[in-house]
């Protein structure tokens, strides 16, 4: 039979275990609705009219780090009449 220090050290174990399983599954679960957006938002940008596509660009463009800023600008559907980023803004 185990002790009761034996015990809780098993159900402790148990517990490290479980909550790293969840941890790994709300991770999962994180990336999916992100793939599941990626999948599904060029398409919807593409249908959008000229002018709220640019204020869709720019608004992602405002909360994108400078590297992400620059990929952003070369996206298919980004409208052509919209300024690049200044290349201080990509620092």
């Amino acid at each position: 039979m185990k002790t009761h220090d034996e015990r809780i050290t098993a159900l402790v174990a148990r517990l490290d275990k479980l909550s790293g399983q969840r941890a790994l599954k709300i991770d999962r679960d994180t990336k999916a609705r992100q793939a599941a957006i990626a999948a599904t938002i060029d398409d919807w940008v593409a249908d959008l009219p000229e002018g709220e596509r640019a204020k869709f660009f720019a608004g992602i463009e405002a909360k994108a780090s400078g590297r992400n800023r620059k990929l952003i600008e070369g996206h298919p559907s980004r409208p052509a009449t919209m300024p690049k980023a200044a290349p201080e803004a990509l620092n």
